[in-house]
C-alpha cells in the first residue's frame, strides 16, 4: 500500500506557512447532505441553475464555494462569509434555487445585514472522495470539535492541501490550519473564541492574504511569540526581483521584509496517487 500523501508530507518535513488558500476573501458554504463526489461542488445533482451558479462561483476572484454537512442534519443551510467586512450570514432554503434569489450583489460589498449572524463558523475538510487523507484525518477531528461546539462545526468539500489533513478554516478570521488532530480540539475552540493563535506549528496562514505575506506574517509571530489574531498586520505585499517586499506592522512597529519561494531537498507526493513533487518553501528575510 502506498504512503497516504500527509505522512509523505510530515517525513520530508514540509513546512505549512504560505500554503493556506490565497486572496480569498468570499467563502459559500452550501448544505449538501447527499454524498459528495471527487469534484465536489463542480459535480452535483443541484438544480441545474444552481449548478451552474455554484460553478460559476468557482471562477470567480477570491470567492470559494463549497459543499457543507453537519452531524444530525439534512437541511438546506447556506453560510456565507465575507473575510474584507468581517461579517457571516446564514439562511435555511426552503428550496436550493432560493439561492439564486439572495442579494448577492449588497453581500459581496459588504452593504446588508440580512441573515447576518455573530456565529463563526469552522470547516473542516472530510472530502474522502477527493483524497484519502481528508477522511482518515477530518472526520475525527469534525467529530471532536462538533461534540464541543455542535451548531458551528461542519464538514466540507475540498479545501486545498489534503497532504496536510486535517485541514480547516475559521471564519470570519481566515485562519487556516493544517495537521490538526482531534487532540486539538478543545485548545483549537478555546483560543479562537479569544482571537488568538493556538499552535503556531498547525497554522498554514490567512485566507486573505498572498502566500509570501502568509509567511512572512508567521515568521514574524514565531519570531516574536505573537499569538493575538491581529498582533501581525500585512500592510502591502509587492513584488521584487525574485521575490515578494512584505511591509508589517507587529503591534504597531514597522517591518520589511523579502520573502522567496525555494525549494528544498526532499519531494513528496501532492495528493494520495500522485507522483512526487518538490517541496518548496518560502524563505523569509527582515530587512533594516
Amino acid at each position: 500500500m502506498n504512503t497516504p500523501c500527509s505522512q509523505s508530507s510530515l517525513d520530508a518535513r514540509e513546512p505549512l506557512a504560505g500554503t493556506a488558500c490565497a486572496q480569498t476573501v468570499h467563502w459559500i458554504g452550501l448544505e449538501y447532505p447527499r454524498p459528495w463526489r471527487p469534484k465536489g461542488v463542480l459535480d452535483t445533482e443541484l438544480p441545474p441553475q444552481v449548478a451552474t451558479w455554484l460553478r460559476d462561483q468557482a471562477s470567480s476572484p477570491q470567492t470559494r464555494p463549497l459543499l457543507l454537512r453537519q452531524r444530525g442534519r439534512r437541511g438546506r443551510a447556506l453560510i456565507y462569509a465575507n473575510l474584507s467586512v468581517g461579517k457571516v450570514h446564514r439562511f435555511e432554503l426552503d428550496r436550493y434555487r432560493d439561492l439564486l434569489d439572495l442579494p448577492w450583489v449588497a453581500l459581496r460589498e459588504g452593504t446588508t445585514d440580512l441573515g447576518r449572524t455573530s456565529e463563526r463558523p469552522i470547516f473542516v475538510c472530510t472530502h474522502s472522495a477527493r483524497d484519502h487523507c481528508c477522511g482518515l484525518h477530518g472526520a475525527g477531528v469534525a467529530r471532536a470539535l462538533h461534540a464541543l461546539a455542535p451548531s458551528r462545526v461542519w464538514q466540507c468539500s475540498h479545501l486545498g492541501g489534503h497532504r496536510f489533513a486535517a485541514t480547516l478554516v475559521a471564519l470570519p478570521q481566515g485562519l487556516h490550519f493544517g495537521r490538526v488532530r482531534a487532540a486539538h480540539a478543545e485548545p483549537l475552540l478555546a483560543a479562537l473564541d479569544a482571537d488568538r493563535l493556538f499552535d503556531l506549528d498547525c497554522v498554514r496562514g490567512r485566507v486573505q492574504l498572498r502566500p509570501e505575506a502568509q509567511a512572512a506574517a508567521l515568521h514574524l509571530r514565531r519570531r516574536r511569540g505573537l499569538l493575538g489574531l491581529n498582533d501581525v498586520q500585512i500592510t502591502s505585499c509587492e513584488p521584487s526581483g525574485a521575490g515578494c517586499l512584505v511591509i508589517a506592522r507587529c503591534r504597531a512597529a514597522p517591518h520589511r521584509l523579502l520573502v522567496r519561494r525555494i525549494e528544498l531537498g526532499p519531494s513528496a507526493p501532492p495528493s494520495c496517487g500522485a507522483e512526487p513533487a518538490a517541496v518548496r518553501h518560502y524563505q523569509v528575510q527582515e530587512l533594516e
